[in-house]
């Protein structure tokens, strides 16, 4: 490929690597760094492109964080090292904490808020996830009311409500923070009042709240779907949870995580 703008007396050619952009970009990074996954020996090894997440003997992930920078670097790569996370699965050890801050400097220490890609990896952050998703779309619901009533609608059953929430919902037990997810519903609720300025009882909401094809307003509760969501999601994908944890049984002790990206 080469580009050539007439502004410039010559033309840049384009003809090493996958350029912005390009579809076929993210399956030839995975290729370059294939041979750099399969040769780590962490209990847990998962990558997803240029996210990675080692789990295992504090030594052995140690080991394997120094041969991902050294082997990403010799193939033109380096590793984003502000963004690369630690997390102490049992108790919090300075010295480990000291070995891998020497190999990256100003790595970060995780306390309970541990995400993968988004996704919750302990119950214990799921209300405060769910509390900022709730002052996030709280903060669009406030400004539907500055739109037509119609286009209100459409964007907030189809943007800014249940959408919103699909991917928290499919990824997480939602269900251990009720109340934040009640709180959730009445907020869909107060906003779909004000755009068509009708108010509803509870039996009038869980009646309008069932889906168009019934003849209703389509807007979702997020209690009525956090279970089957989550329950889909986790059949879906329970082959590839198999596969990536065929060598871990329930006796295996992990004591550290890392989480890194280049």
């Amino acid at each position: 490929m080469w580009r050539c703008e007439r502004s410039l007396p010559h033309c840049i050619l384009s003809q090493v690597g996958a350029q912005q952009g390009d579809p076929a970009g993210p399956f030839l990074f995975c290729l370059v760094i294939q041979a750099v996954i399969e040769n780590l020996n962490s209990e847990l090894n998962v990558f997803y492109l240029d996210d990675g997440t080692l789990d295992g003997n504090p030594n052995t992930v140690l080991q394997n964080l120094d041969t991902i920078i050294k082997s990403c670097w010799n193939l033109g790569l380096q590793i984003n090292l502000s963004k690369s996370e630690l997390y102490f699965c049992s108790t919090y050890k300075k010295g480990v904490h000291e070995s891998f801050n020497q190999l990256s400097p100003g790595i970060k220490v995780l306390q309970d808020d541990v995400t993968l890609l988004e996704a919750l990896l302990n119950v214990q952050s799921i209300a405060k996830l769910l509390n900022q998703k709730h002052d996030e779309i709280r903060l669009l619901f406030s400004r539907l009311k500055f739109l037509q009533s119609h286009i209100a609608y459409f964007l907030l059953r189809n943007c800014f409500s249940i959408p919103k929430l699909t991917y928290l919902l499919r990824t997480s037990p939602a269900w251990a923070a009720i109340e934040i997810i009640n709180a959730v519903d009445r907020s869909i609720k107060v906003a779909f009042e004000s755009i068509s300025n009708i108010s509803f009882d509870e039996q009038q909401w869980c009646i309008a709240s069932l889906p168009i094809k019934f003849g209703e307003f389509g807007l979702r509760k997020a209690s009525d779907i956090m279970l089957p969501v989550f329950l889909a999601s986790v059949n879906s994908v329970l082959g590839f949870i198999t596969l990536m944890l065929q060598n871990i049984t329930d006796e295996t002790y992990h004591e550290t995580q890392l989480i890194t990206s280049p």
